[in-house]
């Protein structure tokens, strides 16, 4: 048997909250503001959300260009320094946002792991709301820095963190 090896590039690329117009915040809110009253935000729970996660995230992954790794419950087994904020869209479980917080010297940073949605809700200004209730709650907990990697075939997602003000810092080349 053969194993074939994949090298994918991956974008480093970060963004200090500190930074972020008041202009760009009111734009994005504004894109979303037809939809917010049909979406509701949580904090992930393990027992009521895992099914509703994994579900997403294997749907989204699949029609991204990104290279996909399915997700099982063994993958939600230690989350300690995670947070995961859901999105319902008229009460149905249609993403998340899934951060990794590091605290180094007194500085706390947020590192974006994961940012899905249902293929269907895409395009819809799910992702958009994410990132404003993440911006907020973020904030709120003295989070100013953040980094993210986003795939270099993945030109939607290169584009959306772009225009929100990340800046690219380096590359990772993973192997699949």
């Amino acid at each position: 048997m053969v194993n074939i090896i994949t090298k994918y590039v991956y974008y480093k690329m970060f963004l200090d909250l500190r930074t972020i117009s008041i202009r760009l915040i009111e734009v994005m809110t504004n894109k979303i503001q037809s939809q917010k009253s049909i979406m509701k935000f949580h904090l992930f729970d393990r027992e009521k959300d895992a099914n509703a996660l994994l579900n997403i995230y294997n749907r989204a992954f699949l029609v991204n260009p990104d290279p996909f790794q399915s997700m099982n419950e063994d993958d939600l087994k230690d989350l300690t320094d995670r947070v995961i904020i859901m999105v319902k869209y008229l009460g149905r479980d249609v993403g998340f946002i899934w951060f990794t917080i590091d605290e180094n010297n007194d500085k706390k940073m947020a590192t974006v792991s994961i940012i899905a949605v249902l293929p269907e809700k895409q395009r819809r200004g799910v992702a958009t709301a994410l990132a404003v209730y993440s911006y907020e709650y973020l904030k709120s907990n003295n989070i100013y820095h953040l980094g993210c990697i986003v795939g270099e075939k993945n030109k939607d997602i290169q584009n959306f963190v772009k225009f929100i003000g990340f800046k690219k810092f380096g590359e990772e080349i993973l192997e699949y």
